[in-house]
């Protein structure tokens, strides 16, 4: 045992110190003989919650949280939900990773997270694993749909579906390990405030995406304006040629027909001299006749539009 006054080691149960002579007390021989336990096994035998700020850094939550949050904005919670998992792998696992290069690249970092997760839950439970590949394939098309012309993005809105079956791995991993002292994050204050402004944001883009499609698939080419959906009036049969050469009448008639408002009255002139440099006559006077039965633009006025703006 240790002398108090010197520090130095003695015989176990010495009545004086061999050092500086010093009689040892009673209490002082019962401290030295009773079992010694160490800080960390002291700290571990208490019964201690564990949450996600916590060594090691369980990310617990409820799959309608995931989904929620998720698509409340537009996936970029699965950003900071990849940054905790990678987080708590890395703590539980010992390796060197960046967790915030993981979840920014999750597109293609997704494979490994859920192959970490898969090999950490049959530890736990046997036939837990997960379909790494399949579900890190999944989740990289629906990120992909991002791409897709209006309405068709909208299913990448459903990149959280890969994510339940892992979450639903971490839940199960935890709850096995840590039992009682684990704590579930559930929905915060901030998690309120992102939901709502996400909602509100969601409806006016179903609105504006939506709300228009009609009207977009009015036309055969999306991105022409209102002004470009019907084609003016050029039918020479039906007008007053006399005393007017064909090509005049034919000018007068597409200016009248283009610009009924009166403001489109330089746009009009450069549509039809495009026309005219371009398509002769009775090309036109086709094309006119072709519009009125099928309803549908020719290509030449798309060029004209284009070409104008």
């Amino acid at each position: 045992m240790f002398c108090k006054n010197c520090g130095k080691g003695n015989p176990d149960n010495s009545n004086f110190c061999e050092h500086c002579g010093i009689k040892f007390g009673k209490a002082h021989i019962e401290e030295e003989n009773a079992p010694r336990t160490s800080h960390e096994a002291e700290k571990h035998s208490r019964s201690e919650e564990i949450d996600s700020d916590t060594s090691p850094y369980p990310y617990v939550i409820s799959v309608t949280k995931l989904i929620v949050l998720s698509v409340a904005t537009f996936g970029l919670f699965e950003v900071y939900w990849f940054y905790k998992q990678w987080k708590s792998i890395r703590a539980e696992e010992d390796i060197n990773v960046t967790p915030i290069l993981r979840a920014i690249f999750a597109t293609f970092t997704s494979y490994w997270l859920f192959k970490h997760i898969s090999e950490m839950v049959k530890k736990v439970g046997k036939k837990r694993g997960l379909e790494s590949g399949g579900l890190a394939i999944v989740y990289f098309i629906l990120v992909a749909t991002y791409k897709l012309p209006d309405p068709y993005w909208w299913v990448a809105i459903l990149t959280f579906l890969p994510l339940i079956p892992a979450q639903n791995a971490i839940n199960y991993y935890w709850e096995k390990k840590l039992g009682d002292r684990l704590i579930t994050s559930g929905f915060g204050l901030w998690n309120y405030i992102w939901t709502f402004a996400g909602v509100v944001f969601l409806i006016l883009a179903l609105y504006g995406t939506f709300g228009s499609f009609e009207d977009l698939t009015s036309s055969t080419d999306p991105t022409t304006s209102t002004t470009t959906q019907t084609l003016p009036s050029t039918n020479l049969s039906s007008q007053n040629t006399s005393g007017l050469g064909l090509e005049e009448t034919y000018g007068q008639n597409f200016m009248t027909s283009c610009n009924t408002d009166g403001t489109l009255q330089e746009g009009c002139a450069c549509i039809l001299s495009y026309l005219r440099s371009n398509y002769s006559l009775s090309e036109r006077i086709k094309m006119d006749s072709q519009y009125e039965q099928t309803n549908e633009l020719p290509q030449a006025m798309y060029d004209a539009i284009d070409y104008c703006k």
